[in-house]
């Protein structure tokens, strides 16, 4: 079906922009596009269609306290372009100012947004940047006290805007749906304000960053200021000037499919205390060691239920830093680390719940967890670290209140100082982990410590000692094979010549437990005594 014939049988307002002669509207400026764009409006609604061509878009709508923008897409319109269509900015000698490239008019208006869709948008801004201009590509947004609803764009590519490529803000149920961003400012996406929402697709890169704004801005993406209930999938970020995702003051934000790589920061939570953050399936790629796959900082606001599954962990590691404010329960399951400094960095001193399970580590240089958390979880993981050499760090170092570090394979790629150090630390169960290449398994520092069935690091044992007296003889030594001091003990007569010794006393040393005799036994005598020791 023709476009000709198709727009005919779609029913509602029409128009057909061209530089051929062949359009409703035909011009090779923004001005054509706007006036079927009103024309349509004005209609009642409907869609405007650009056929192939370079279009130069110009400053020429004026929108009160805010600035210029190039384009006005009015309610129930629908902006189309042919492949082979793109917008082109221009200042038009405009200086120290604002310019937008597509906006709504019912910012202009001061009315709320319905409706507006735009599609297949090819727009390039780099003209804009420099000379005190600021603005974004697209801006899918009103002005309070109005509010946008059912807005959609979908296929959009913004190179060079000075701030984002799209920005929502004030919007209910707006729809995104692949989204390219090439070398913006500030970054290819802000969401802010913006209240169950969905993005399906989005790529952002070389945003090269704004250091006008504290903290300076340059993302992939730019989540939350006042959101709510946003919905992200297939999320691909990458070597953008801050980070890849900016996540704070958000409300429930779900993220399925989440590609970081070659960034400073992958996701960095700042202020305004994002909360109830799910993001699964994820691949968290730094440029080097030492960055930052993860970076929270609890300033302004407590954050809260933050939750990672499902990913795997490239160079950068994990790190939350005391802003003053507390971190409630984060959670992070079956991810692997690979080629990592740390898994987890953590001394804060305001974290509450910090969950860790299936965790698997290769090539990590040094400390695999550090944190002072209050309730905190390790539990069936595989953690293999401390590369850069022998006796250089620990691998589990805990120092908070209630930990629980149970079912985990630790292993020294180098020996470890310890693999487990609680020093420090208050109320800890330490069970069923077995420890390799580490000849200090644990140092039991803290206080109100239960650590039982760790391999490789024995906390109880008994058995039974036979010994020959010689009649003069009166104590006799047991190794007993713990891996410190026993806290308590015990000995028994279990033979007839030890009964008729008769055990006086025992007592104990790191390495075995003495047991003396009120009589020597008889000399060529057998005396069986049993035991029973536990740290």
């Amino acid at each position: 079906m023709g476009i000709g014939l198709w727009l005919h049988d779609v029913k509602c307002a029409t128009a057909v922009v061209a530089q051929d002669g062949s359009g409703d509207f035909n011009g090779t400026t923004g001005e054509v596009i706007q006036n079927a764009l009103n024309y349509v409006g004005n209609k009642g609604g409907g869609i405007v269609f650009v056929k192939q061509g370079d279009y130069t878009l110009e400053p020429i709508n004026y929108i009160e306290g805010w600035g210029y923008v190039c384009l006005l897409v009015p309610n129930y319109v629908e902006l189309v372009c042919e492949n082979g269509a793109k917008f082109i900015t221009s200042p038009a000698g405009k200086t120290s100012t604002r310019i937008d490239g597509i906006g709504l008019k019912a910012k202009q208006d001061g009315e709320d947004a319905y409706n507006v869709k735009l599609k297949n948008i090819w727009l390039d801004m780099t003209a804009i940047q420099g000379g005190g201009r600021i603005g974004d590509g697209i801006g899918l947004g009103v002005s309070s006290p109005n509010y946008g609803y059912e807005c959609k764009a979908e296929n959009i590519y913004v190179k060079g805007a000075p701030h984002y490529g799209v920005s929502v803000g004030r919007m209910y149920r707006a729809s995104l749906r692949n989204i390219y961003g090439e070398a913006n400012g500030r970054g290819a996406l802000y969401m802010g304000q913006a209240f169950y929402c969905n993005v399906d697709g989005l790529w952002g890169w070389d945003s090269f960053g704004d250091d006008s704004v504290s903290p300076p801005e340059g993302f992939g993406a730019f989540l939350g200021d006042g959101s709510s209930r946003l919905n992200l999938k297939n999320i691909h970020t990458w070597n953008n000037a801050y980070a890849g995702l900016n996540i704070n003051g958000l409300d429930t934000l779900n993220i399925d499919n989440l590609v970081c790589r070659d960034e400073i920061k992958c996701i960095q939570m700042l202020s305004g205390g994002p909360f109830n953050v799910n993001i699964a399936n994820f691949i968290l790629d730094t440029k080097e060691r030492g960055q930052h796959a993860v970076y929270i900082k609890t300033a302004t606001r407590n954050i809260s239920s933050i939750n990672f599954v499902n990913g795997m962990v490239s160079t950068g590691h994990i790190e939350i830093v005391d802003g003053g404010y507390n971190l409630i329960g984060i959670r992070f399951n079956n991810i692997d680390f690979i080629n990592v400094d740390h898994i987890l960095k953590d001394e804060s001193g305001k974290v509450r719940g910090l969950f860790l399970s299936n965790i698997k580590s290769e090539s990590l240089y040094k400390e695999a967890i550090i944190t002072n958390a209050q309730y905190f979880w390790l539990v069936h993981s595989y953690i293999r670290g401390c590369k850069e050499g022998d006796n250089l760090y620990d691998l589990i170092k805990f120092s908070g209140v209630h930990g629980w570090i149970e079912d985990n394979m630790l292993y020294g790629e180098y020996a470890p100082i310890y693999g487990i150090n609680t020093d420090g630390a208050n109320i800890v169960r330490i069970y069923r982990n077995d420890f390799f290449n580490c000849p200090n398994p644990i140092n039991p520092a803290g206080s109100n410590l239960y650590i039982r069935q760790n391999r490789g690091y024995v906390t109880e044992n008994s058995g039974t000692a036979t010994f020959i007296g010689d009649g003069t003889t009166t104590s006799f030594n047991i190794a007993h094979g713990l891996a410190t001091t026993p806290t308590y003990w015990s000995v028994e007569e279990a033979s007839s010549a030890a009964g008729a010794a008769e055990i006086s006393y025992a007592t104990v040393t790191s390495s075995s437990i003495t047991v003396n005799f009120k009589s020597a036994p008889a000399s060529s005598s057998t005396v069986i005594v049993s035991w029973y020791a536990e740290v």
